[in-house]
């Protein structure tokens, strides 16, 4: 059995790095892509739902960059700690 990609869920949990190792140890044994996959609402609503209209806020979007960035950071530091090398140069 082979896998193309393997994708894992990368966020500021303690047990974050655990999923990214193993998930970056099975790349490995199967030569397959990893992909870390991370998302963070720009509108946040104490409600069920969110008016259409609302625009999030230039800050909010910066503010919201910088977190996926470093949880970009952080995926590769430690899947990079298992030996993985990613198979598409950055």
């Amino acid at each position: 059995m082979t896998f193309a990609a393997i994708m894992v869920s990368v966020d500021f949990e303690r047990a974050s790095k655990s999923r990214i190792t193993l998930a970056a140890g099975l790349a490995l044994r199967f030569k397959s892509l990893l992909i870390g996959v991370a998302a963070w609402p720009l509108i946040q609503d104490g409600h069920e739902g969110v008016a259409a209209n609302q625009v999030p806020s230039v800050g909010s979007v910066a503010w919201v960059s910088k977190e996926l960035a470093d949880l970009g950071e952080k995926f590769r530091s430690i899947a990079g700690e298992t030996g993985y090398k990613p198979a598409i140069p950055r």
